[in-house]
């Protein structure tokens, strides 16, 4: 099956499903049974975080239905060929961290430095008043222990009369590491920061990739352990050690 099959869900153009509960998602027989089973729970959480802004404008009993959705989902699919399966780019859709104030997908939270905050550990507004967060990405490589978080950001104006900046791809690089292969526990620690310029006024000054070296003392801070709970070509869900639940689908 094809990845556009998840890829623009709206829950406005689908007719409304029933719930599958956990006790219908292991009362299944047979591979193609299973494999309709696992398309239908994939829907139904793809649904339950459609329009919540990746879970900025969820309310409490739109947390609740997602949780459901993605407990139904974690326990009726196994997670095979890992870490290998987790290879590649991935989406943020949701995070229980906007709404409800739980560490980020990197591990760094709420009270870490602004530029280690990404839009998952706090407000929308770390990078400053004015500030928009776009797109936010996960590329792993389990060949070269590496996850990359990518966050988009259109930077706030210095000073009210000057234009907006521009678009900027903040890359947080993360040295990776699998601490139990059972639980699929994976530990990241970070290592670089990368800005790159991708548009407006700034891009218009043509400059390089600006590499931050990290610290030992601010690598700490962007340090975080998460399960893999549930992945396959299509979606992929961690929950951290913050308590965070992440939903991710393939880019």
């Amino acid at each position: 099956r094809s990845v556009s099959l998840f890829a623009q869900v709206e829950a406005k153009d689908l007719p409304e499903e029933p719930v599958v509960s956990g006790s219908q998602a292991s009362d299944v027989h047979g591979t193609g049974d299973q494999t309709a089973l696992m398309d239908r729970l994939k829907l139904q959480l793809l649904l339950a975080v459609a329009g919540l802004d990746r879970g900025a404008a969820a309310d409490g009993l739109q947390r609740k239905v997602v949780l459901q959705a993605a407990e139904t989902l974690e326990n009726a699919g196994a997670v095979e060929n890992f870490p290998s399966v987790a290879d590649g780019l991935w989406r943020l859709i949701y995070s229980s961290a906007l709404s409800a104030g739980s560490g980020s997908g990197g591990g760094a939270s709420s009270q870490s430095l602004p530029f280690l905050q990404t839009p998952d550990s706090g407000s929308f507004s770390s990078f400053g008043p004015g500030s928009q967060i776009g797109q936010v990405y996960a590329r792993i490589s389990s060949r070269k222990q590496k996850l990359e978080n990518i966050v988009e950001v259109l930077l706030r104006q210095p000073l009210p009369f000057l234009p907006q900046l521009g678009k900027v791809s903040l890359n947080l690089g993360h040295r990776m590491e699998i601490v139990d292969s059972n639980t699929r526990r994976t530990k990241i620690t970070l290592d670089q920061v990368t800005a790159r310029n991708q548009g407006g006024p700034a891009r218009q000054l043509r400059l390089p990739p600006l590499k931050i070296p990290v610290l030992e003392i601010l690598s700490s801070q962007g340090a975080g352990i998460f399960d893999t709970t549930f992945c396959d070509d299509q979606l992929r869900i961690t929950r951290g050690d913050r308590g965070e639940i992440r939903i991710f689908t393939k880019a």
